[in-house]
């Protein structure tokens, strides 16, 4: 997962509870309607700071990064940007590691959240990268009798991730096709834009999960068993069924373009 971090100054001639008021009610909306992004978040300086503010926009790889750029509706989301930002600086980061302090301990879930989250993240960003380069007709083949395609894993992998967090364990209401997902076809661009906006409400809905929630017990049928897990645990299972996915991925595209 990529994050790119913009530190923005507004127009001198704009007011600062003017350019907020745009920044917040008006572009931030516009901005986060373009699909593509993981996650997106604002930050508002304090009193005497040389930038008003800072935006994060996360996104799986460069390769959505780059899709998202050419979305013909940023471009419409952008264009009074001039009128109001007077400046920006900006740069593109990687892997984030917390350091613990000593003595220090995370309140609620916080700390398990993340890592929920990031390892959430990387394992999508390792089945995106089975896809990468295929063109359409190998990313919708089946090279295996009744098997299926790259597409299809992809497709089935992270809807599951999605159901299970957001469904499962916090009680999200959620529609879902589950046959549809082995139906699943298109094209390279279309998978990144839906990879990316499933993993993006994942990730939303974990982070704003209060304590309680995450603490409750969770009641699920799973074959002929029936499992009470805490709602935590629900989410964190979407990383074993991620890895397992995955491993399928990389055989399919072994099989797609062998001697690569």
């Amino acid at each position: 997962m990529i994050r790119r971090v913009l530190f923005l100054r507004r127009n001198p001639q704009a007011t600062r509870e003017d350019y907020r008021r745009w920044w917040l009610e008006k572009h931030a909306p516009a901005i986060a309607g373009v699909p593509g992004m993981m996650r997106y978040t604002i930050s508002l300086a304090l009193d005497d700071q040389p930038y008003d503010g800072v935006a994060e926009l996360w996104f799986a790889d460069q390769h959505s990064l780059a899709a998202w750029e050419q979305d013909p509706r940023l471009a419409e989301a952008r264009a009074d940007v001039p009128a109001w930002i007077g400046g920006r600086e900006q740069m593109l980061v990687g892997e984030e590691r917390e350091i613990p302090l000593p003595g220090a301990r995370v309140a609620g879930y916080g700390q398990r959240v993340r890592e929920i989250a990031q390892r959430l993240a990387a394992l999508v960003q390792g089945l995106m990268e089975q896809a990468y380069g295929l063109d359409e007709e190998q990313l919708n083949a089946r090279p295996l009798a009744d098997g299926n395609s790259i597409y299809v894993v992809v497709t089935h992998a992270t809807t599951s991730a999605e159901y299970w967090v957001r469904h499962l364990a916090l009680g999200e209401p959620m529609e879902r096709d589950r046959a549809a997902e082995f139906r699943a076809s298109g094209s390279p661009g279309r998978l990144r834009l839906e990879v990316a906006d499933r993993v993006r409400r994942t990730l939303a809905a974990l982070y704003r999960a209060p304590a309680e929630t995450l603490e409750r017990t969770v009641e699920m049928a799973l074959g002929p068993d029936t499992l009470r897990w805490p709602a935590i645990h629900v989410a964190e299972h979407t990383l074993t069924h991620l890895s397992e996915h995955m491993g399928e991925a990389g055989t399919l595209r072994r099989l797609l373009t062998p001697g690569l």
